[in-house]
């Protein structure tokens, strides 16, 4: 994201794209130890499901699992708050995105991503993006590709990617929409890295 089909976006410098639990074991999936979580990683907690009673392939700790069902949920779930961020829930910028990250944008009109460091300046620029495009909203389409593992210390790490489609009205209300894919990157549970294409003026969507 953002949308593909319109055009000069905020300048250069401009400002404006789990619930929190206390400090617990952590179980890595098959290691059959646990180890702690604090800090930026007790943020992802929340982002992973907690089942009723542990299945074969998973290790319990304190009421909290990792599997391999568990770490996929965790990257559709991280990647549907990505999407809710961009449509405008700003909050979300210092619950999903690493403390420093990097963004990489191909479309035109989004060199104000490029310096965009912290969770407060991604969500100003969004916030001065979503100014700028009245009725813009995204959402994602399509099957997502997730390709997370638990690292040592039991937060997921790994890539995430899924096409999203966004609309919008052009300037006589007519709807338009165009579509992309966001790929990103998770260390230690947390955006850290992502790659963002889109159809580009004149593009088209996905899922017709």
């Amino acid at each position: 994201m953002p949308a593909p089909e319109i055009t000069g976006g905020p300048s250069r410098g401009s400002t404006g794209r789990g619930g929190v639990l206390d400090e617990r074991s952590f179980a890595v999936a098959g290691s059959g130890r646990s180890t702690r979580l604090s800090g930026a990683l007790v943020r992802v907690a929340g982002l992973i499901r907690q089942p009723s009673k542990p299945s074969a392939g998973r290790t319990q700790d304190r009421g909290l699992f990792v599997g391999d069902d568990d770490v996929r949920q965790f990257g559709i779930r991280i990647h549907d708050r990505w999407t809710a961020m961009w449509n405008g829930d700003l909050d979300l910028a210092e619950r999903i995105m690493a403390p420093e990250f990097t963004l990489r944008y191909a479309q035109p009109g989004t060199e104000a991503f490029d310096d965009a460091r912290t969770p407060r300046q991604l969500a100003d620029i969004i916030a001065a993006w979503r100014r700028s495009r009245p009725g813009l909203r995204f959402e994602a389409e399509g099957s997502p590709v997730v390709d997370l593992r638990s690292a040592a210390g039991g937060a997921p790490i790994g890539l995430v990617a899924r096409p999203y489609r966004a609309a919008y009205p052009d300037a006589e209300g007519r709807p338009v929409a165009r579509s992309g894919t966001d790929t990103l990157r998770v260390t230690d549970g947390l955006i850290s890295e992502v790659w963002s294409v889109s159809s580009g003026v004149g593009g088209r969507t996905f899922y017709r």
